[in-house]
């Protein structure tokens, strides 16, 4: 399996140049342009001469994710990016200055191009060559799909892969059984998104659904760094699906109390016994203050609802006179509230 990796060569606040390297060889080159909240758009060149075709369909789907990514958390809401597939024509840059040269005058405002490449005529691409990376609403807002793999299942240990629609590996899921838990460590092909990873958890809970196996523990590993951890509780998820579907549409629940700060997890109906995020309240004051770490991003509208059931839930440990929560999405503020008790005489 090739060595993928993405080596940043020019960010700004509107776009960004990103080269792409396969077992440390120049392959290709991503260039995007994008407002936060709009738009993307851009282009990818993969190098015909570096990939093959099996190649090129591994470096497509890893800079799609990456690409997805992108778009997920600066919530873009249209994105066109064309991929093609072939060898440069040109590359039209400026000519570095020996350091003897004498000092350029540029009070003409004007810049040389320089033309390094072949002695091919540029002409106009071919639109069979074009492979047009459309994400749409629709498109970025459908939920990935995974077939898991039995490898191995021995006394202790079980093994897993996991392939997309087209058949290839996205993941290699390694699990280790001790009585009731499970831990399971996922070597992603790629950087995997929260959906994924809790996708690839779920498929694998759902294998252990006739085994004697409560608590699972699942490692999101990619580049030999782990990305996230989940934990599962199936007899949390049990609870959970007990309740009315006519009720409320998020669940929180205390998960721990340590003092002076509280735990909170927070579901939603839709993904059953994962948590889309985790609350941190200090209540060493009456002036609570806390954040919400979100594993995926909401509206402001269900942000303020689940702050609004995350107070009924203050409300039931302590009397307070305000919450100031910050919400957090991949460690970015996205969000913040503050609410004031009002005492009705």
């Amino acid at each position: 399996m090739a060595q993928l990796v993405l080596r940043p060569d020019l960010k700004t606040a509107g776009g960004e140049v990103t080269e792409i390297l396969v077992d440390g060889r120049f392959a290709g080159i991503i260039s995007l342009v994008y407002r936060e909240g709009d738009r993307m758009t851009g282009g990818i060149q993969l190098e015909d001469a570096v990939l093959s075709p099996a190649g090129k369909r591994e470096v497509d789907a890893f800079v799609r994710n990456h690409i997805q990514w992108l778009v997920d958390a600066m919530n873009i809401r249209e994105c066109d990016v064309v991929l093609t597939y072939g060898s440069y024509d040109h590359i039209i840059g400026t000519p570095l200055l020996p350091d003897e040269s004498p000092a350029v005058d540029y009070a003409d405002d004007e810049t040389t191009a320089e033309w390094v490449g072949d002695e091919s005529v540029y002409g106009d691409y071919d639109e069979d060559e074009l492979d047009d990376i459309s994400m749409e609403e629709d498109a970025y807002d459908a939920e990935p799909d995974y077939e898991l793999v039995l490898l191995e299942d021995s006394r202790g240990r079980v093994e897993y892969q996991l392939f997309d629609p087209g058949s290839r590996l996205v993941a290699e899921a390694s699990c280790r059984i001790y009585g009731s838990e499970a831990v399971c460590m996922l070597d992603w092909v790629f950087d995997p998104l929260e959906e994924e990873m809790e996708l690839a958890s779920n498929l694998i809970v759902a294998d252990f659904q006739d085994e004697e196996t409560e608590n699972f523990l699942f490692h999101s590993r990619f580049d030999g760094e782990i990305v996230d951890s989940i934990e599962i509780s199936l007899e949390e998820a049990d609870e959970l699906s007990e309740l009315d579907s006519g009720e409320e549409e998020y669940s929180v629940i205390l998960a721990r109390d340590d003092g002076d700060t509280l735990t909170y997890e927070i579901y939603e109906q839709e993904y059953g016994g994962i948590p889309i995020g985790t609350a941190t309240i200090d209540v060493s004051e009456d002036q609570l203050t806390g954040f919400i770490d979100f594993r995926q991003t909401d509206d402001s509208r269900q942000r303020q609802e689940i702050a609004r059931l995350l107070m009924e839930e203050l409300d039931k440990e302590q009397d307070y006179d305000s919450l100031h929560l910050s919400m957090l999405y991949r460690n970015k503020l996205i969000d913040e509230l503050l609410f004031e008790n009002v005492t009705i005489q």
